[in-house]
């Protein structure tokens, strides 16, 4: 069984269960945030910089956006017309580091997670493009293994059903 959650899931105390108990999953990331990269807590990176270093596959994917009604729009839901949608990924493997706000005995300082970026190449003026972090526990040795993360989570409207 595979958990796949939009961006209400990306969550520190709901990834974590998951990661340590063998449940799989596909989670979209809300934003940026801090990744270990290295032994001391102090070593870390925003996960922006740490992907910047991933070159992108070569392999490109092209799918259809639904559109999105003014009326169901929002501020983080712009309206959109209908459109195809060319798609790049990169993935990399990295470690979550626990926020600072969580108390240390509750949760684990770290644990890692592949994570795959997924951008739009090339929106249409005025459109906003399609970016996604989605990260998982599912492997991304290939780019076969990245799109099936992806397709996952385009699924999630129909797995919720």
């Amino acid at each position: 069984m595979i958990h796949v959650m939009d961006r209400e899931g990306d969550d520190f105390n709901t990834l974590f269960p998951m990661v340590f108990s063998g449940y799989g999953f596909v989670v979209r990331m809300t934003g940026d945030r801090n990744v270990s990269t290295g032994p001391k807590r102090s070593e870390k990176a925003p996960l922006e910089a740490v992907l910047d270093k991933v070159e992108w596959s070569k392999s490109m994917r092209t799918i259809k956006l639904s559109a999105r009604p003014k009326r169901k729009a929002s501020k983080s839901h712009r309206a959109r017309r209908f459109r195809s949608a060319r798609l790049k990924i990169r993935a990399t493997r990295v470690e979550l580091r626990r926020p600072d706000n969580l108390p240390a005995a509750n949760s684990p300082a770290r644990f890692g997670v592949n994570v795959v970026e997924v951008s739009e190449i090339r929106a249409p003026e005025g459109e906003d493009p399609v970016r996604w972090l989605l990260v998982t526990d599912r492997p991304i040795d290939t780019d076969e293994d990245c799109w099936q993360i992806v397709d996952w989570y385009r699924a999630r409207w129909q797995i919720e059903e």
